[in-house]
């Protein structure tokens, strides 16, 4: 990849050509994440353990006079783009790459008019974006493209908004571009630090810093099958999120009829935090008693529920966006969901305690279970993932698993330092040499990882 200092150079010269007419114009960064366990907790309120990635999106700015945006992208596949700012901005057709810089302006247009109560519009921009993280790689780079351009909202317009403050809201005004995900990504591109894992914890976002080992490396291999929230993966997405959003309900409704006791569990992460924390140790037992059976129908639930299908439609299956989840022809599998999910956080926990105390082995026992987990219970993997954890064992790695959201992307593993080379090369006979599509660049699709930044003003 790109030498950083040179890379900036080029998009800065890049942004001269590109808006001759800017007489000043400012580059800033935002960086991807990996996460290294805690897979689909976010959004229901337990921790992750990230970390920011060198790998960053990169944007250079200039304000513009009127409220308009000129959108351009060093990577020619990316066709121009530019809307008016306004106080409702209509999104450009889904999958369009120009929805997640409107995600961050409607995102602060609403922050501007309903927290700060300014009748006013954003300012206007000139924006280059230039990337370095691997697109569709489950890095996050769509998010990191919220947060740099949010970053600059915030600079050019003085909100003086801290980076828990910008993640909160981001978290939730990313949904514009359809995807109903939680907080992590934006929480790690904006509060990472070097040399740094974070644990991020929810409902009030709360990042404990952890130092990861040096003489441990993070090499994330590329499965090359596209990890885009976009499509039939979005759908799989928002399903799993329906489905544990039902789990709660349910999980609700049977405290409150054992303990004949109205119990407030709004996300499966309350849980923790109530007097019923004890059934967390006993995750199989509390399943097996609330769920007849693994998979369940519309009616299933709505009868364990007590309401009839078109309002269990209503109020559990609309999206964000005003449309309402397709549901799946097996039905729901809301009881593995959410013993993935309780699991996954008790992982979190665990991790968080190995890494602190150099227990990498043990650390990198967990990332496997995460990956049986993530593949069998919560079904975000795919052959592909498989197979390069499968490789990864065979050529030694202590720890390794898919991360991100699944459904193709990457996996993250655990290597001493004086093995990297041995691995990467392993993994290349192993994997890639049979794999690599001959468009690849084979360094997008491994390389090392190392704890970074968060976003940042450059210049």
């Amino acid at each position: 990849m790109v030498e950083s200092g040179n890379r900036y150079e080029n998009i800065v010269s890049h942004f001269r050509k590109f808006f001759p007419q800017a007489k000043e114009f400012s580059l800033y960064r935002a960086p991807g994440r990996i996460n290294l366990i805690g897979e689909h907790t976010d959004y229901n309120g337990f921790p992750v353990l990230p970390m920011a990635t060198e790998q960053d999106i990169t944007v250079c700015v200039s304000p513009r006079s009127e409220p308009k945006v000129v959108l351009k992208n060093t990577n020619p596949s990316f066709e121009d783009r530019e809307f008016e700012i306004d106080f409702q901005i209509p999104p450009y057709p889904k999958g369009d790459w120009g929805n997640y810089p409107k995600a961050a302006f409607q995102t602060l247009q609403d922050y501007l008019v309903v927290q700060r109560k300014e009748k006013r519009l954003l300012r206007g921009m000139n924006i280059l974006v230039d990337g370095n993280i691997p697109e569709g790689s489950g890095l996050s780079s769509s998010s990191a493209l919220v947060v740099a351009t949010a970053f600059v909202i915030n600079d050019f317009n003085q909100f003086n908004l801290d980076n828990l403050s910008l993640a909160d809201l981001l978290a939730v005004g990313e949904r514009y571009v359809g995807t109903e995900g939680g907080g992590m990504d934006q929480a790690a591109s904006l509060s990472g630090k070097k040399g740094m894992a974070l644990k991020i914890d929810f409902f009030p976002l709360k990042i404990t810093y952890i130092p990861f080992p040096e003489d441990w490396l993070l090499v994330v291999c590329n499965s090359l099958v596209d990890a885009k929230k976009s499509g039939r993966a979005n759908l799989s997405y928002n399903q799993r999120v329906i489905e544990c959003r039902l789990g709660t309900a349910l999980l609700k409704k049977f405290l409150a009829r054992k303990h004949n006791e109205d119990v407030s569990l709004t996300l499966l992460g309350d849980l923790k935090k109530s007097k019923f924390a004890y059934l967390l140790k006993e995750i199989e037992k509390m399943l097996a008693q609330i769920f007849p059976a693994d998979n369940l129908s519309v009616a299933e639930v709505s009868s364990l529920l007590g309401m009839d299908a078109e309002s269990l439609r209503e109020r559990y299956l609309k999206l964000k966006n005003g449309t309402y989840l397709e549901v799946p022809s097996g039905g729901f599998r809301i009881k593995s969901r959410l013993r993935h999910v309780f699991t996954e956080a008790e992982r979190v926990e665990k991790s968080k305690e190995c890494i602190e105390r150099g227990q990498m082995d043990k650390f990198g026992e967990l990332m496997y279970q995460s990956h049986k987990s993530c593949a069998e219970d919560y079904e975000i993997s795919c052959p592909r993932l498989d197979e390069l954890v499968k490789v990864a064992r065979q050529n030694g790695a202590t720890g390794a698993r898919l991360t991100g959201a699944g459904f193709g992307g990457c996996t993250v593993n655990l290597i001493q330092a004086q093995k990297a080379d041995e691995f990467m090369q392993g993994m290349i006979r192993g994997y890639y040499k049979d794999s690599i599509r001959k468009e690849s660049n084979l360094s997008d699709c491994i390389f090392v990882c190392r704890p970074s930044n968060g976003a940042q003003k450059l210049r």
